[in-house]
């Protein structure tokens, strides 16, 4: 795990029963377990498996009507997060080592996404978002801002966004703790700056500020 390998998330989605995978680049359980904890502090908790061979154990993902998973395709599933219900976040070790995100999205009443806290969560993202938009572009008018959230994300992309602002933090903290030349400093916040591409979607770039007593600099 390099301090550079900040998270892209690319999307494949592939059904099994009500499962989807969502491909990731992510590559570390370690810090993916981290970034479930920074992203979701409503998870209930964390389950898993005793190792994280491709041919070795696995935990179980919970779904519709009580369906469950233990891998996706061939693909074992190793790392779990427990929700309040019954609809949990798995992530399936692919052979080329990264972990696909495996879950029963849902909607019109179940899945991982009708989780009120789920909704809550996103909700707040699209809050924050709105809000940076008018702090960040004082030449914007509340047209433009309305226009500009039309293309905020779909609740299973704004899911990922955030398991991506965690992941980075995740990131973050580990290559502090391990840079030697970063001794002293601590994580203070991930600043997210909002804007569109040259498609008019919306785009976050994360900036991580670093602390040291006083002295605030930032590490990219």
């Amino acid at each position: 795990m390099g301090c550079n390998s900040f998270c892209t998330v690319g999307y494949r989605r592939l059904f099994m029963s009500h499962f989807e995978e969502v491909k990731t680049e992510y590559t570390d359980p370690e810090l993916v377990v981290e970034a479930i904890k920074e992203a979701f502090p409503f998870i209930e908790s964390v389950e898993v498996a005793s190792d994280f061979e491709y041919n070795g154990s696995t935990v179980v993902c919970r779904g519709y009507h009580g369906d469950t998973a233990t891998h996706f395709g061939k693909n074992p599933i190793k790392i779990v997060a427990r929700t309040n219900n019954k609809y949990d976040l798995g992530f399936a070790l692919a052979p080329d080592g990264t972990y696909q995100l495996v879950a029963d999205w849902g909607g019109y009443g179940y899945g991982f996404l009708a989780n009120p806290e789920v909704k809550d969560a996103i909700a707040g993202d699209r809050l924050s978002t709105e809000s940076q938009l008018a702090k960040q572009n004082d030449d914007y008018t509340t047209q433009q801002i309305s226009n500009a959230m039309r293309n905020y994300p779909s609740r299973q992309q704004a899911v990922m966004g955030m398991l991506s602002r965690g992941y980075t933090m995740a990131v973050a903290k580990e290559c502090v703790r391990i840079d030697p030349n970063l001794a002293g400093y601590a994580v203070n916040e991930i600043k997210v700056t909002i804007g569109e591409n040259e498609s008019g979607q919306l785009q976050a770039e994360h900036e991580i500020e670093l602390v040291q007593s006083s002295i605030v600099g930032s590490y990219i």
